[in-house]
């Protein structure tokens, strides 16, 4: 135990406290970032609280307000699963620290735990500020007591553990063969893939195999809290956990939350056991893998003239998409995120679609929809945001071609607008496919908007970068993930929805062509005033960059 905890703290250090400096200059500056991470905190638990209470009001009229809790909770599952899936495959197996941790007197399953109880502490800032505010809505809009804030509180610290030990599992199960390749990289990337189209499979499976009939959903209805029972079977820990907090005033409750507790330990204590066999072989294997070197050649020709932007935009692609860790942080969700959307939207209820349906009537609110999609899912790309972090102490490159600082910028903004272009166009098409709705100059203007809030997104997020660049790092998942640069993409993305909620609730019934117009407009008018602020401030651009 006391190997553990020494390594926890170790890992804690070399991780999410590394950035930490005692000086008064480094203090302040923490501070500043400690009360902007507070603002942001604040800002989501707004926006959270806000969808909570008009969901719970909906629910409670038909006396099922608890099918809230189990909804809010199996969303936090699936997001633990999906965030867990790339942190630990990081943590575990490609952070620096594993080649000076694993010749050492230890145990392996003392490092998995360690390294666990790192992954755990992560999640739980997530896991709090996607649940602990909705929680507290739920209390006050059902009366409840006490007893229930106690319960969501032990419920949060307990409700996680599964989620992330079932990532970590399919992470180590597929790690263990890390050693029968060559290049690890490629097969990190691989891993990843087969890892989320697994968790989607069983998903679509397990919604397609608890349809309910007509009948058994009106016997639900007449019953409180009877909706509730519908997906309680997705996750195992789920109907103890739901249990625990509708029954919080009696004693099932407390037999409940034992339930959750004790298939918490079981399951735990059986990963421990396993990573015994697991963990060593995948970290010997991950750290010995690697690519063979290839020769330069130096044949007559092999080089041809092209464009600089070309060149760049390649450099960066490859960059992006070679590098494991950057195409799962940074890229991946481009592509991942629309296939989720796409699922949640064709395993829908009927009577669900329907209602989308009826919105197509009005395609101002259609097209304001749409809009809101992308954006969330263009602030979901870290490409612009991390783009000068990325390139590290190498970053000073950039002073020394014979290349204007303010084009290199725009360059580097590239790959951001290019890759957002995959889930606009998946969006539009999944949405007319849906609502039916074949509008071409709904498609024309939701594309055009997306566009241009995509450049804006991306110029925006790299001025971020500019101004906060983090270029000292070990390990490029630290660029990531360890970034305070990405609380500016939730702000933007929420100023953004607001925004778009606002025209959607004002100019719903204006004619299409003339909010998509005045949309335009103003995009064009911010785009051209960042370009701009790009050209007057090119040579101070770089001032953070030694």
């Amino acid at each position: 135990m006391n190997n553990i905890l020494l390594l926890t703290k170790i890992f804690l250090k070399t991780s999410i406290l590394r950035n930490i400096s005692s000086s008064n200059q480094q203090n302040k500056k923490n501070m500043f970032k400690a009360l902007g991470i507070i603002l942001i905190v604040i800002y989501v638990a707004a926006i959270f609280g806000f969808l909570s209470y008009q969901m719970i009001e909906m629910l409670n009229e038909v006396n099922q307000a608890s099918l809230f809790l189990g909804l809010w909770l199996l969303s936090t599952a699936v997001l633990i699963l999906i965030q867990a899936i790339a942190s630990s495959m990081n943590l575990f197996y490609f952070s620096k620290d594993i080649e000076n941790i694993l010749p050492l007197p230890i145990k392996p399953y003392q490092i998995l735990v360690a390294k666990f109880n790192v992954l755990l502490l992560t999640e739980y800032f997530t896991v709090f500020m996607f649940t602990l505010i909705p929680f507290i809505i739920y209390g006050i809009v059902t009366g409840a007591g006490l007893l229930f804030y106690l319960y969501s509180v032990l419920i949060l610290l307990v409700f996680p553990i599964i989620p992330a030990l079932i990532s970590c599992l399919l992470v180590m199960i597929l790690m263990s063969f890390s050693k029968f390749t060559k290049n690890k990289d490629m097969f990190q990337i691989i891993s990843m893939f087969l890892i989320i189209a697994f968790v989607i499979i069983v998903q679509i499976f397990t919604q397609n195999n608890t349809e309910t009939s007509q009948e058994e959903m009106i016997q639900m209805l007449t019953q409180a809290n009877g909706l509730v029972e519908m997906i309680e079977k997705y996750f195992i820990t789920l109907k103890p956990a739901v249990d625990t907090l509708i029954n919080y005033n009696s004693i099932s409750g407390i037999v409940s939350f034992a339930e959750l507790l004790l298939i918490s330990i079981v399951i735990y204590i059986l990963f421990i056991i396993l990573s015994q066999k697991l963990y060593l072989k995948g970290a010997v294997g991950a750290s010995i893998s690697g690519k063979k070197s290839k020769s330069i050649k130096n044949e007559k020709g092999i080089y041809t003239d092209k464009k600089v932007w070309s060149s760049y935009l390649k450099k960066e692609m490859i960059m992006l998409f070679k590098n494991p860790i950057y195409f799962m942080q940074c890229v991946l969700p481009a592509f991942l995120l629309p296939i989720i959307f796409a699922i949640v939207f064709f395993a829908g209820s009927n009577s669900g679609l329907e209602e989308l349906t009826k919105m197509a009537i009005n395609p101002t609110i259609v097209f304001c929809v749409a809009i809101g999609i992308n954006t969330f899912l263009i602030s979901m790309i870290f490409i612009s945001v991390t783009a000068i972090s990325r390139d590290g102490e190498n970053a000073s490159f950039m002073k020394y071609i014979p290349v204007p600082i303010y084009k290199q910028i725009i360059y580097k903004c590239l790959p951001s607008i290019i890759i957002s272009i995959v889930p606009i166009i998946f969006v539009i098409g999944i949405m007319c496919y849906l609502l039916n709705y074949y509008n071409i100059l709904f498609i024309i203007y939701s594309f055009v908007i997306s566009l241009l809030i995509s450049i804006l997104y991306s110029y925006i997020t790299i001025i971020v970068d500019l101004k906060r660049p983090k270029l000292n790092w070990d390990t490029e998942y630290a660029v990531v993930k360890q970034n305070f640069n990405m609380i500016f993409c939730f702000a933007f993305s929420i100023a953004m929805i607001i925004i778009i909620c606002l025209i959607g609730g004002v100019l719903g019934n204006m004619d299409l062509n003339i909010v998509a117009i005045i949309s335009a407009v103003v995009l064009t008018f911010l785009i051209y005033l960042v370009y701009r602020y790009f050209k007057i401030k090119d040579s101070k651009l770089l001032d953070k960059i030694m």
